[in-house]
C-alpha cells in the first residue's frame, strides 16, 4: 500500500508546491499586505507537528510585558478548530490580563484586540503562513530533531512551504536542541545559511516548570520522584513530553499516547486511571495543552493529575538577542 500511494503523494505534494508559489508570489509584491496601527510579532513554523510555538508565544508575551508593552494574542479560530481555543486558553491561563482574539481574519482579529483591549502590539499565533496582516518581526521555529534535508511538501511529507521561505523571516528558532547531537545541530544551521545567510539562529530548549495539580491535593508536592506516575497525551510530539517528564527522575510506569488535538471524554480519563492502576501508578502526569480539555471534564478521577508545564530556555545569547528583535519590532530603547 505505501508503495502504492507514493506516486498520488508525489502528484499531490508537487500541487500544493505550485499554489503556494502563486499565493506567495502574490504577497510577495506587497499590494495585498494590510497593515494595523500597532507593530506586529509572527510567531509561526514552515511545517505540521509541534515545533513549540505555544511555548515560544508565552516567552514572546512575557518578555513584552517585561517591556512595559501592553500585548494581545491573535489567533486564526476557526470556529470548528477546537484546538485553537485549546492553546488560546492555556496562553490567557499561563499569563494573567493577556488578551486572546480568535478570528479568522487575523487583520480584523488586530483590529478587534487593540480598539477592544487596547493592545500597543500584536503577537500572531501560528502566523507564517498567514501573510495578508504586515508584519514588523517574523519568528519561525523548527525542530532540531526534525531534519529539513529530505522534508517534503504537504501532503507527501510536513512541508507547510518550501524551505527557501525562509528568506522572509527575520530570525530562526532551533528548539528542542537538546533532543539532538552537535552534529545535527551544525547540519540543520548549514541548512538554514544556505538559503538565507545573514539569518540569525537563535538555539534553545525546552525546559520543565514546576508541576502543579490538576486533581488532587494541591499542597501536595506534585514533583515528588518516588511517586510512580502514569502519562498521558494527546500531542504532535507525545516523546519529547515522555523524555522531558523522565529528564525530570520521575518514576513513569507507562504513557498511554492519543492523536494529536484529541477531544478527550470521560471514558478517556476512566481508562487513563484504569491503565495507571494496572501498572502501579500512583499519579497521572499530563501536559498543560491536555490539561485545558481535561479540566472540563466532569468525571471522578481515581488517582491525583498533574500538570507539566514547560517553558522556552534560550541557549548562548539567544534571549539577549530575542529582546533585541523585539525591541526593535516595538520602538523599544530597553531591549537594545
Amino acid at each position: 500500500m505505501g508503495a502504492l500511494m507514493r506516486p498520488p503523494l508525489w502528484a499531490a505534494s508537487r500541487a500544493y508546491a505550485a499554489i503556494i508559489a502563486l499565493r506567495n508570489g502574490k504577497y510577495d509584491r506587497g499590494d495585498v499586505v494590510q497593515r494595523v496601527s500597532v507593530p506586529v510579532i509572527s510567531i509561526g513554523n514552515l511545517t505540521t507537528g509541534g515545533t513549540g510555538k505555544t511555548p515560544m508565544t508565552l516567552h514572546v508575551v512575557e518578555r513584552l510585558r517585561a517591556l512595559g508593552s501592553r500585548p494581545a494574542v491573535v489567533s486564526r479560530g476557526y470556529a470548528a478548530d477546537s484546538a485553537q481555543a485549546d492553546e488560546l486558553a492555556l496562553i490567557e491561563g499561563a499569563v494573567a490580563d493577556v488578551p486572546c482574539v480568535a478570528d479568522p481574519d487575523r487583520v480584523a482579529g488586530a483590529k478587534r484586540a487593540i480598539g477592544e483591549h487596547h493592545a500597543d502590539v500584536i503577537v500572531l499565533d501560528d502566523g507564517f503562513q498567514h501573510r495578508r496582516i504586515g508584519r514588523d518581526l517574523d519568528l519561525v521555529l523548527i525542530d532540531a530533531s526534525q531534519s529539513l534535508a529530505d522534508a517534503h511538501m504537504l501532503p507527501r511529507g510536513r512541508l507547510r512551504e518550501p524551505v527557501a521561505s525562509l528568506s522572509r523571516a527575520d530570525a530562526v528558532i532551533l528548539t528542542r536542541l537538546d533532543q539532538v547531537g552537535a552534529d545535527a545541530v551544525a547540519r540543520l544551521c548549514e541548512q538554514v545559511k544556505m538559503v538565507a545567510p545573514e539569518l540569525p539562529v537563535l538555539k534553545c530548549v525546552h525546559r520543565a516548570a514546576a508541576m502543579r495539580a490538576l486533581v488532587g491535593d494541591p499542597q501536595r508536592d506534585a514533583a515528588i520522584d518516588s511517586v510512580p506516575a502514569f502519562l498521558a497525551s494527546g500531542i504532535a510530539r507525545p516523546s519529547a513530553f515522555e523524555r522531558t517528564v523522565r529528564d525530570l527522575g520521575v518514576d513513569a510506569r507507562g504513557h498511554l499516547v492519543f492523536a494529536d488535538h484529541h477531544r478527550f471524554s470521560a471514558a478517556d480519563a476512566q481508562r487513563i486511571c484504569a491503565d495507571a492502576a494496572a501498572v502501579g501508578a500512583e499519579r497521572v502526569v499530563v501536559t498543560e495543552k491536555d490539561a485545558v480539555k481535561l479540566a472540563r471534564l466532569d468525571v471522578a478521577w481515581t488517582l491525583p493529575v498533574d500538570v507539566l508545564p514547560v517553558r522556552i530556555d534560550f541557549l548562548d545569547d539567544g534571549c539577549r538577542m530575542l529582546d533585541v528583535l523585539i525591541g526593535r519590532a516595538v520602538g523599544s530603547e530597553a531591549a537594545s
